[in-house]
């Protein structure tokens, strides 16, 4: 009878230890996941394109702009002519909450004549902005540096890198 309990006991310790065990597998992937979306740019545009149905043509500003404000998926491709900045955008819905956003803003490539130094802080660079359904900042597509201060990641850095150097 003792032996039986010992190993009922034992059994649901084991029992508990895996459901501890994987909980912790689940959390480390979870945190995994972010770490490499938020830090390495190329898998952001896979796991987007994986996971959503853009709702507008990838060069319709003004749609982008829509969509992002109403907390929808959608990817915007964007070339300043003046700059030569070539730039890749995508909103999302937050898991947070029902009216939590996400913006992701990459530097894709700049014009040929940019200082290789420059290049290299800002090219293949990214960052995440979070704001609530209803006040996307536009100044995210329309400015490189202004209304970052919300936002996080490697871009964010490399910036705020560029203008002390200024």
């Amino acid at each position: 009878m003792e032996e039986n309990n010992i190993e009922k006991n034992t059994k649901s310790l084991w029992q508990f230890i895996a459901g501890k065990i994987g909980k912790l597998i689940f959390i480390l992937f979870g945190v995994s996941l972010l770490l490499i979306l938020l830090y390495e740019p190329s898998s952001i545009r896979a796991f987007y394109d994986l996971l959503s149905d853009n709702k507008c043509d990838s060069t319709d500003v003004n749609c982008f702009i829509l969509a992002a404000d109403n907390c929808e998926n959608a990817k915007l491709l964007l070339t300043d002519d003046e700059t030569g900045l070539f730039m890749e955008y995508f909103s999302i819905p937050s898991s947070r909450s029902f009216d939590s956003c996400v913006l992701i803003k990459r530097i894709i490539s700049l014009d040929q004549n940019e200082p290789e130094e420059i290049k290299n802080l800002l090219t293949d660079k990214s960052f995440i902005c979070d704001y609530t359904k209803g006040n996307f900042d536009e100044e995210w597509i329309f400015s490189l540096i202004s209304g970052t201060e919300k936002c996080q990641g490697r871009l964010r850095d490399a910036l705020d890198q560029l203008i002390l150097a200024l």
